[in-house]
């Protein structure tokens, strides 16, 4: 079998990085790149677009059974669920270490419990940021899920 052409190299990157094919600028743009670096440029590119964590991160929500609403019986609306979801596709496209992942969505309500304790300023330390925004992940199940866990 012979290798695939560049043309068929990006499609694949980009169907399989983003679920999304490139568009024909992108395309001829490749193609028509000498460089040796061209292809580790490409996977970087992909790799750092926020499409790479919504595509990545829609797996995730899958299996968490992620949802906005109860579902069409009730019409129940989760108003706050969007912050799990957007944690999700953060994490992904941050390249969280999957240890630290798990660790926020078991306990990170526990390990870093929210201290606002006014300072005179509005200004939140970056690092009480990080830890107020890794209690995101601990979203009540009920506020993300309504998968059975019957049968």
């Amino acid at each position: 079998m012979p290798p695939a052409t560049r043309a068929t190299l990006i499609r694949r990157a980009y169907f399989d990085l983003l679920g999304l094919p490139p568009t024909p600028e992108q395309v001829d743009k490749f193609v028509n790149d000498t460089s040796p670096f061209a292809w580790e440029a490409l996977l970087t590119e992909l790799l750092s677009s926020p499409q790479y964590g919504e595509r990545w991160g829609r797996h995730w929500l899958d299996v968490a059974c992620y949802a906005d609403t109860a579902g069409f019986e009730t019409e129940e609306f989760h108003r706050n669920a969007w912050r799990y979801r957007d944690w999700v596709i953060k994490a992904f496209n941050d390249d969280k270490p999957y240890d630290r992942f798990v660790q926020e969505q078991i306990a990170a309500d526990e390990l870093w419990p929210a201290n606002m304790e006014g300072r005179g300023a509005y200004a939140v330390p970056e690092e009480q940021v990080a830890h107020l925004e890794a209690q995101f992940g601990t979203a009540s199940p009920s506020q993300r899920s309504h998968c059975s866990t019957a049968g």
